[in-house]
């Protein structure tokens, strides 16, 4: 499972490079910066989720 997770998240920074990088290249179309923003938000609160996940397993870890 760690290897989808790993999979779909390369997944998700390569269209947000590609999405900043058109939105850079052609300004006058917007549809780039509404995905790279979505992707950019979809991923800060998907590794704010996982850090906190692991980060109670390793203190729950450290307590035994």
């Amino acid at each position: 499972m760690k290897y989808v997770i790993t999979l779909i998240y390369i997944v998700y920074i390569a269209v947000y490079v590609y999405s900043a990088h058109m939105t850079s290249v052609d300004p006058d179309r917007p549809l780039w910066g509404y995905i790279c923003t979505f992707v950019f938000g979809v991923l800060a609160v998907w590794s704010i989720k996982l850090y906190t996940k692991y980060s109670e397993k390793k203190e729950k870890k450290d307590e035994e």
